[in-house]
């Protein structure tokens, strides 16, 4: 470890990984009961990711019929309001597969 590194801490739950003995890429998660709980959580992110994808195009694409059946007050706020939610599941799912907080003095944030 470069002594500018911060010591690794799991995804899931903040315990500190064992360390890896001899080469090969440092470990992410604590354990094989946080690395499923993670491939799970990575697996609902990218679903839910790729709906609110659909959601924005489909937005974008019809966005004088969307104004009428939206629950927003117009599509430019439904837009925002997807986006950010789009913003935070794509930090979470980057969090998740790096295994390193965005903000490096941060908590480990909870599962949804």
């Amino acid at each position: 470890m470069k002594p500018t590194d911060s010591p690794r801490r799991c995804a899931i739950c903040g315990a500190n990984p064992p360390e890896r003995s001899g080469a090969g890429r440092p470990r992410v998660y604590c354990s094989p009961s946080c690395r499923r709980t993670a491939e799970f959580e990575i697996r609902r992110l990218g679903l839910r990711l790729e709906g609110i994808d659909a959601v924005l195009s489909s937005i974008r694409i019809h966005q004088e019929r969307a104004e009428e059946t939206l629950a927003f007050a117009s599509v430019a706020d439904a837009v925002a309001a997807y986006e950010a939610e789009h913003a935070l599941l794509t930090a979470r799912l980057r969090m998740l597969v790096s295994g390193l907080p965005d903000n490096p003095g941060a908590e480990p944030a909870p599962s949804p």
